[in-house]
């Protein structure tokens, strides 16, 4: 069981937090110019042109979009049509981006206490790559933001028995499939058992909580024939 949040470790992963989205921000306003490349354009035309057009006007049934989840297309193109700016949308991913250092350090407390967090969450702060990602359109910081922080929802859940938490978690496991198919992959993560769980199938796997010995499997009764060999040692 978790114990309690210290003061410290709040300040100091609020301080991580916000160098986090510093670091992004400052990326942002200091890289050189670039051109889209790659899946970039795509997300960008789509976003910025089909997805705001008065044929589609932001409808899910108007899209013809069918190769990759839709989300991240609305997180281009909501900011786009705000403020009528893709720098806008570099920002928007500014901020997601920073959330994704509370979200490694709240886990990282769960499975490891308080250093850890801590360091995690300055990694996530800091990773060059992740930095990088502020600034570029592709669905990665979006994808990201969303799959640790169902994953932490998940275990605040599970620690609590809160039920809030298990919904919380549930609609950003659905968000990040909505943004990157692969995470249904971390589905099975998910499926969390508590040591009062029987499990899907306790006769033939038997669920050991953990510190208890599993018990023996049973014998299987073929072998009995063998309890009346004997072997002369001579």
């Amino acid at each position: 069981m978790v114990g309690r949040v210290s003061g410290s470790f709040r300040r100091g992963l609020l301080a991580l937090t916000l160098a986090g989205l510093a670091a992004r921000l400052l990326w942002v306003a200091l890289e050189p110019a670039t051109s889209p490349k790659a899946d970039e354009t795509m997300w960008i035309s789509w976003g910025s042109e089909i997805l705001p057009s008065p044929e589609v006007a932001f409808s899910p049934l108007r899209l013809r979009f069918v190769f990759h989840p839709p989300l991240y297309l609305y997180f281009v193109g909501v900011p786009f049509a705000l403020f009528g700016t893709l720098e806008a949308v570099k920002y928007a991913q500014c901020l997601a981006g920073a959330l994704l250092v509370p979200a490694l350090g709240l886990v990282g407390r769960r499975a490891f206490g308080d250093r850890a967090a801590l360091l995690a969450a300055a990694i996530a702060a800091f990773y060059p790559e992740l930095v990088w990602f502020a600034s570029h359109f592709w669905a990665e910081t979006v994808f990201t933001v969303l799959l640790w922080w169902a994953m932490e929802r998940l275990l605040a859940a599970d620690a609590r028995g809160s039920t809030g938490a298990a919904l919380a978690s549930g609609l950003l496991w659905g968000l990040a499939i909505l943004t990157r198919e692969t995470v249904l992959y971390f589905l099975p993560l998910a499926a969390l058992c508590r040591p009062d769980c029987a499990g899907p199938a306790p006769d033939e796997l038997p669920v050991a909580v953990a510190g208890e010995a599993p018990e023996a499997p049973g014998r299987d009764p073929r072998w009995a024939a063998l309890d009346e060999l004997r072997l002369d040692p001579d």
